[in-house]
């Protein structure tokens, strides 16, 4: 009988630390494949800006993907140039 409870522990110990993470994992990469990541723009467009001074504009389309490479794909970007910079 004590044989019995404790493979009830174990399977249930498993749930919790195998099954559930896994499952939160799988969530996740779901919604990175399928949500609108839209969101996201504004936050990067202003922490480019924060960390060099310059403008970043996202106008396109951007779309991030985890499955089944990791992959970030950005259109009409435009960086600005730098006062000192030269103009090509």
């Amino acid at each position: 009988m004590i044989w019995q409870g404790w493979q009830v522990s174990v399977v249930k110990t498993l749930k919790w630390v195998v099954i559930m993470p896994a499952l939160v994992f799988i969530t996740g990469v779901l919604y990175l494949n399928f949500a609108d990541q839209n969101w996201i723009r504004p936050r990067i467009e202003s922490a480019v800006a924060e960390a060099t001074g310059r403008e970043l504009k996202m106008s396109g389309s951007f779309d991030l993907d985890i499955l089944p490479t990791t992959s970030v794909t950005l259109e009409n970007v435009i960086f600005s140039d730098v006062g000192w910079g030269s103009n090509p």
